[in-house]
Formats: structure tokens, sequence, C-alpha cells
């Protein structure tokens, strides 16, 4: 059985990639966007990413697992799941637009895990969350790689270069949140070193604040992710969104991680940890085109009918995830 406090992250991340799931229907159904900033579950990833897999991997990595051993376990890890969304992400590009001559392009491109960075309008045509996973890709490995020389002064210097990039993509493409689309491609690498790096960070100083934060109520802990997602829709009426990004991935995501370490869920939550960690990545690989084939037969629905049957459909999307995970698990047993 994992730890408990690895179980409190299981809990977020299935609360996370359903946060995702909601953010996408809202725009394949027509639907109106409570959840614009589901995107923010993004960096939310990466952050419990670089702590996790600094539990599970740093002294190996210094010790002298090496990055084509890392490479190994790590695809074995997400790319079944991933190939299955390409796969998906074909079927419904054939059934939605037949004609489109860039399908099996990118098809191809899903399958090999491989951005494509040119007449493109995202990097992954076929399965848009894979743009994420490639960068967590990326970083995993650059995290391996650079191990035997990652003190804490290079960590907290990779950290502040990262901040410091960021602000600079966002100057430059006007936002934040990038690293979907060939236009910002480059401003995904900041994005995602910060918060990776950040949770790298979290795990090597633990000793220091884990006994400093207070307890919370883990239902409460729960509920914070999906809150910080719907303020960000209200908050930025008042100021500006990339501020609003700053303050979650800097503040907000940090410390929900911190506090989501030092609890431990009840007996009776336990199973539903498990559950929702099980949820959470096949979910995240899959959702997409499944609401692409779904959207076509009700976009032109009444307002009400959209929701029911956008309800119907997400609910149905979350039980063919956990049926593809129990179908296809990972190559490889690894807790990120």
């Amino acid at each position: 059985m994992r730890h408990a406090r690895y179980l409190a992250f299981d809990a977020l991340r299935g609360v996370a990639a359903i946060a995702v799931l909601f953010h996408h229907a809202e725009r394949e159904l027509h639907l109106p966007e409570l959840f614009a900033y589901g995107y923010l579950a993004v960096d939310f990833f990466f952050l419990m990413s670089g702590f996790v897999i600094a539990a599970a991997y740093d002294e190996r990595m210094r010790g002298g697992l090496s990055l084509p051993a890392f490479v190994r376990i790590r695809l074995a890890r997400l790319y079944p799941m991933m190939a299955l969304g390409g796969v998906l992400g074909i079927v419904a590009s054939f059934w939605t637009t037949p004609g489109d001559p860039q399908i099996w392009l990118a098809g191809l491109s899903a399958l090999l895990m491989i951005p494509l960075l040119w007449n493109a309008p995202v990097l992954f045509p076929a399965n848009i969350p894979e743009w994420s996973i490639f960068f967590e890709l990326v970083t995993n490995f650059l995290h391996c790689g650079l191990a035997r020389i990652l003190t804490m002064k290079v960590l907290i210097g990779i950290i502040v270069a990262s901040f410091l990039a960021l602000l600079v993509a966002g100057w430059k493409l006007h936002g934040l949140a990038n690293g979907y689309s060939p236009d910002t491609f480059w401003g995904g690498f900041p994005r995602t070193f910060l918060s990776y790096f950040g949770g790298v960070l979290l795990h090597r100083t633990r000793a220091v604040w884990q006994k400093k934060v207070p307890p919370a109520p883990f239902a409460l802990l729960v509920c914070a992710f999906p809150a910080i997602v719907l303020a960000a829709k209200f908050a930025t009426q008042w100021v500006p969104a990339s501020a609003y990004f700053l303050l979650a991935v800097l503040v907000l995501n940090p410390m929900l991680l911190m506090l989501l370490a030092t609890v431990t869920p009840g007996k009776r939550a336990t199973a539903w940890c498990e559950g929702m960690g099980a949820l959470s990545y096949p979910l995240y690989a899959i959702h997409v085109p499944l609401l692409v084939l779904a959207a076509p037969y009700v976009v032109d629905l009444s307002l009400p009918a959209r929701y029911a049957i956008g309800t119907v459909i997400c609910m149905a999307i979350a039980v063919i995830a956990l049926g593809t995970q129990a179908r296809i698990p990972p190559m490889a047993k690894t807790p990120a």
C-alpha cells in the first residue's frame, strides 16, 4: 500500500484531472466556462510530479541510476495510456473531419510523442493534453541527467532562472499559461521547470517545514484545488490573469502540496484516494478525443440539455478511463 501522504496526493491528482475534464468539456460542448482556469491543474501536476519523483528516485539518480534506465521507467509508466489517447484522437479526427490531410501527421505525432512545431494550432492536435506529458518527460529526463550536480544551490538557481524566463515568456507571448502550441512552445520550458523543480525543492526541504505546517481537515484539502480554479474566474475580474496565475503557481499550489504532505486520510477515505489516483492519468490521457467524438451531437441542443447530457458524457468518460486503467496498466509500477 502507498504511504498515507501519497494517498492524499492521489486524491488531489484525481480531483485536478476532473477539473481539466470540466475545462475541456465546457469548451467542446459550448458551455459557460466556470472552469476556464482548469489549466492550472497542469502546473499542480508538475509540482506534485517533482515532489514524488524526488521522493522515489532522487537518491537512486545520485547513486548511479542511468538516464537510459530512467527513460525506460518513465516511458513504461506514461506511454501506454498516452498511446491509447493518440489512437482515440485519430479515430475522433476521422469521424469529425474526415477530409483533413493532417490527420495522419497529427496521429503520428501523438503516437511518437513528438510535437508538431509548424502548421498546427497546437503541439498535439490528435490529443491536446499530450503537450504537458511531453514537457513533463523532458523535465524528468533533465532531472536525471543533472542529478549528480543538482545541489541545493543549483536547484535554487534553476528555479530562479525559470521564474525569470517565465516572466520574459509572459511579456513576449502576452500570457504565462504557455507550452501547448507552436507559438508558445518555448514558454512551456520555464513554466514546467518552475513548478517541477519547485516540487523537488519542497521534497528536499521537507524536514524543515513538515512539522511547522498546521494540520488541516482532509476533506477541506480535497475541495481546495477546485476552489482555486473557480476563484480565478471571479478574481480575474479585478486582477490580471497573469497575476492570478503567479499567485496559484508560487503560493497556492505549494501551500496545498505542503498541507497534503502532512495529512493522513482516514481509513474510510483510503479506497477513495486510491480510486482517484487510478482515475487521474487515464482520464487525463483520453478525455479530449472522447469529448470531440461526442460534441457534434450536443452543441446544437439547448443550454439545459447540453448541461444534462454533458454531465452524463463526463461521467461516462470517467467510467471508460477507469476501465482502460484496469485493462491497460502501465508497463512498470512507478509512483508518479
